[in-house]
């Protein structure tokens, strides 16, 4: 006498099992083992599916060089890119004094095309600069995704009524400050 087992079950899209829907049968423990296996396989494989339909983020088209979120009023800070590395979001933090490693209210926000520079216009204040640099862009939350590149300016950005600041997103021979990577935020 031969032992036979029928388990019948169904993957749902919620990713739970209805054990009234489809058979799997075996005539032993390994046989059934491996097609409970293959079932709990193909339900994670639907789960993944359905989170990847839900949670993905996909690249956008690039904005216009210039300012996305703030007021662009005040002095001149001219920021220049280079044209061999991508798109940049350059974000400028007011913050109170010159610990540029300090949190900050975030005072402006601007795109620029790789290549091209643009002028911004701070209130006078202290301000630090954080950018983020990458091809594919996924808007203001996700940036660059982790894919891009992204650094702090080691230095403060003072904004003096009669004066302008020029910030250049690469090495500079004699340049004036550093920049330190940061990871993703």
């Amino acid at each position: 006498m031969s032992a036979h087992n029928t388990v019948s079950f169904e993957v749902t899209g919620e990713g739970g099992y209805d054990f009234a829907g489809a058979t799997a049968e075996g005539t032993n423990a390994d046989a059934l083992a491996l097609e409970v296996e293959e079932a709990r396989l193909e339900a994670e494989r639907e789960m993944n599916r359905q989170i990847n339909d839900q949670w993905s983020v996909y690249p956008l088209e690039l904005p216009q060089t210039g300012v996305l979120t703030g007021e662009s009023r005040g002095n001149d800070v001219i920021i220049r890119t280079p044209s061999d590395s991508g798109n940049y979001y350059v974000m400028f933090f007011e913050i109170p004094g010159d610990d540029y490693t300090a949190d900050g209210e975030l005072a402006l926000t601007v795109f620029i095309r790789g290549g091209e520079r643009y002028t911004a216009r701070l209130p006078v204040g202290n301000y630090k600069l954080i950018y983020g640099t990458g091809k594919l862009w996924y808007g203001e939350e996700h940036m660059f995704g982790s894919r891009g590149s992204y650094n702090r300016m080691d230095g403060v950005i003072e904004s003096e009524n009669g004066y302008y600041s020029e910030v250049t997103l690469y090495v500079v021979e004699g340049g004036n400050t550093g920049l330190t990577p940061i990871p993703f935020p």
